[in-house]
């Protein structure tokens, strides 16, 4: 029976002891498939039948879940899934023709007696995947009754012969150790540690010399020397490598490093020899199209430059491998820009860039030579594209990645890429706190915004709204409302200036400081224009809201608006900064107003004591200026019940002005007082130019009490004629009908005592025509009775 087994690790892993494989092979040209589920701990597997006694599903569970996750399994004969349920963690395999489980409880290279086992639980479990004959096995059916003795094989024990080479030959176990150590030369070679590669390789020949990885080995020490440079050892060993090994398929390779060597050492023709053997025995390999460029740089430092930009063109175009194209795009980027051709040197760094971005962090250093080169070149966007893709493949992992960050970052602004600029200067300030370049990189993000602006004052404004709106939680949108309100303020626009005062007191007083001053100088400008324009409820609410300090010059206005306002603590405040002006004329005209707010706010003794000084400076200066103050100092003294001050008081203002209705009011309170002293002379005197300025301005606020008062007096003087003709003046005024049968009375009883029956009848009857109800109209009638 031929038999054929193609056994290869589908899935080896180690998860709480578990380990799982599949392996796949042929019984007379028949697949089928194997899984080995082996733990430390024995486990349960279950097959689950259909009604056909066909294995639809094996389950195995497991005590615990494992340390990772893992991928669903299929091949053609299986499909494999893992789940987990509680604290139980399950394999579940699901057959795609058949399938059989086997528990493996025997180990027959240490145990020679088997049985058929029906156990549940095993260390080990066997899946056997198969078409319709299962592999190897009988499936003859025994009968419910047969025995099941168990075989004993001690005399019969299976050979063993262990691993056999591709010839069928043992593989001896001694000669394993140069493999584990060809293993840790590529793993050396892999990390870029040619020192130790060369060492271990060395190490490895010297006690194996005949070992199967020789020419392995040789290949890895050309390669060590050839990224060391050590031009004069890699020739030794490439001349070695290929007379030995001249069929091997790494000869290509060995003729690039060959050609490479001699032309770094200079000696062309020996370079060139390998180049054309490079050219024409292997001219599709890959090693081949870097040769090419190894070329292209023996031409370009001999001075033919030209044919050299030939062969990296040649490179680019024939290769395959995305690097070695990588290579020779970035070498004719470095030509053009050298050459002053940055345009023609931006195609080569664009297909890098489009292709194959990470190539440059493998070139740092010349590719950031190569940035820079475009920067001079004012070509900012290139120059950023380059560092960007160099920062991105590995960040903050080398010396220069915060110098790359903000050159990228500058770039990007001067590129006029304001979005990824502050992206990219953000990155900055959040990565490097404390950076070297923290200064510049908030200079210039600042920059990006503010400089450059429209010199237009509403295109500015609507510039400003548009970043605070868009960086609201940034410091640009921070800078936007600064900037903003400043320009606001310079222009006079104080209202909308203090509109933002909420806003400018949440920013950061560290970096804006005179946000304070700010306001200041916007609620200062704002109170003048409203002093200007006498809108003096807006001055009061500035004066209440801000503690505004104005230069004297606008005290005059500052004064008059809060006189008006109402708000004489702001009124005084103001006048007080000027009671002791060194000019006469200031002084008094300052004292004119204190004197104003002291009335207005009660202090009447205080207004008697500096209305009198303003009096007294005023005769002195001879100026009628401040007359005005002639009447607050008779109020004063009328408030405050001064009546000696009152009459000397009135006879100062007759005196000032005259005789003028404006001061009616003022001598009827000199009536009242007459009254109360009971003097009938002052009476007259006083009601009598009452009664005058009346009929003066044809006003008559004063009667009917000025009238009756000034008719008693002339009474009480006996002089009833003149009283007769104060209440007949009376006849003409509008009175109320109380007031009428009053003077109708009064009249009816002058005309009796002058002995005038008939028209005092005339005048009582007309007294209770007009109010028969009132006192006046009843004492009328008990008159007309006794006549």
């Amino acid at each position: 029976m031929l038999v054929k087994l193609l056994a290869f690790l589908l899935l080896p892993f180690l998860l709480f002891g578990l380990e799982l494989s599949v392996q796949s092979g042929k019984e007379n040209s028949t697949p089928f498939s194997i899984i080995h589920i082996e733990d430390t701990n024995k486990f349960l597997c279950e097959s689950i039948r259909n009604d056909f006694d066909q294995t639809t599903q094996i389950v195995c569970v497991f005590a615990q879940r494992p340390s990772q996750s893992l991928k669903p399994l299929s091949n053609n004969f299986f499909d494999i899934s893992f789940t987990t349920k509680g604290r139980n963690y399950f394999i579940v395999i699901k057959p795609t023709h058949k399938m059989q489980l086997f528990p493996m409880i025997f180990d027959l290279k240490k145990e020679t007696t088997t049985f058929a086992s029906n156990v549940k639980l095993s260390q080990k479990w066997m899946v056997v995947g198969f078409e319709e004959k299962i592999p190897f096995l009988s499936s003859e059916k025994l009968p419910s009754t047969a025995i099941n003795f168990p075989i004993t094989m001690r005399d019969s024990a299976f050979p063993f012969v262990g691993g056999l080479d591709i010839k069928g030959n043992p593989i001896h176990i001694s000669k394993i150790k140069d493999v584990s150590d060809y293993l840790a030369i590529k793993r050396y070679y892999k990390a870029k540690d040619y020192e130790a590669t060369l060492s271990l390789i060395d190490d490895v020949l010297q006690e194996y010399p005949d070992t199967v990885f020789k020419s392995e080995l040789f290949l890895y020490r050309i390669r060590a020397y050839h990224f060391l440079e050590e031009n004069t050892a890699l020739l030794q060993s490439t001349k070695i490598f290929l007379r030995a090994y001249s069929s091997d398929e790494n000869v290509p390779e060995v003729l690039a490093y060959t050609a490479k060597a001699y032309s770094s050492m200079g000696l062309y023709t020996d370079s060139d020899y390998f180049f054309e053997r490079l050219f024409d025995e292997h001219p599709k390999n890959h090693y081949a199209h870097l040769g090419m460029i190894y070329k292209a740089e023996q031409l370009e430092a001999s001075g033919n430059a030209q044919k050299a930009l030939t062969y990296y063109e040649k490179a680019l175009y024939a290769t395959d491998d995305v690097d070695t194209a990588s290579l020779a795009a970035f070498k004719m980027s470095s030509y053009y820009i050298e050459h002053n051709k940055p345009k023609d040197a931006k195609v080569y760094v664009d297909k890098i860039l489009d292709a194959n971005a990470n190539y440059f962090a493998t070139q740092l250093e010349t590719s950031l030579e190569l940035a820079m080169a475009f920067s001079d070149h004012l070509d900012y966007l290139t120059a950023a594209r380059i560092v960007d893709a160099i920062y991105a493949k590995s960040p903050a992992s080398n010396e220069y990645d915060e110098e790359m960050l903000r050159n990228e970052g500058i770039w990007l602004a001067k590129a006029d890429q304001k979005e990824e600029a502050l992206s990219i200067f953000n990155k900055y300030l959040d990565t490097y706190k404390y950076g070297e370049y923290v200064e510049e990189i908030q200079e210039a993000k600042d920059a990006l915004f503010f400089e450059n602006l429209d010199a237009n004052l509403s295109a500015k404004i609507k510039e400003y709204d548009t970043l605070m709106q868009t960086y609201a939680n940034d410091s640009i949108g921070d800078k936007a409302l600064y900037k903003k309100a400043k320009l606001l303020c310079d222009s006079g626009e104080f209202r909308a200036t203090l509109d933002l005062n909420n806003s400018l007191s949440q920013l950061d007083s560290t970096l804006y400081p005179d946000v304070d001053t700010l306001i200041d100088e916007a609620a200062q400008g704002l109170m003048q224009q409203s002093l200007e324009k006498k809108q003096c409820k807006e001055v009061i609410t500035l004066s209440k809201t801000y503690n505004i300090t104005l230069s004297q010059k606008w005290d005059k206005e500052l004064f008059d608006c809060a006189f008006k306002g109402a708000d004489f603590t702001l009124a005084k405040e103001t006048v007080s900064r000027h009671l002791k002006e060194k000019n006469l004329e200031t002084r008094m005209d300052w004292l004119y107003r204190y004197i104003q707010t002291d009335f207005a706010t009660g202090n009447y003794s205080e207004v008697t004591q500096a209305a009198k000084e303003l009096v007294s400076l005023s005769k002195m200066e001879k100026t009628d200026s401040y007359d005005e103050v002639r009447r607050i100092l008779f109020d004063a003294y009328q408030r405050l019940g001064d009546k000696e001050g009152m009459i000397a008081a009135i006879a100062d203002i007759e005196d000032a002005f005259g005789l003028v209705f404006k001061d009616s009011e003022r001598y009827t309170q000199m009536v009242t007082l007459a009254q109360g002293k009971k003097n009938n002379q002052m009476i007259v005197n006083y009601a009598k130019k009452v009664m005058t300025l009346q009929s003066r301005a044809k006003a008559y606020s004063q009667t009917p009490y000025i009238e009756f008062t000034l008719s008693q007096a002339y009474i009480n003087l006996s002089e009833d004629r003149q009283a007769l003709e104060v209440i007949k003046s009376l006849d003409d005024k509008k009175l109320s009908d109380a007031t009428r049968a009053r003077q109708k009375y009064q009249l009816g009883s002058l005309l009796q005592k002058e002995g005038k029956k008939s028209e005092a009848k005339i005048a009582y009857e007309a007294s209770v025509k007009a109010d028969a109800n009132s006192a006046w109209g009843k004492l009328s009638q008990d008159t007309l009775a006794l006549f």
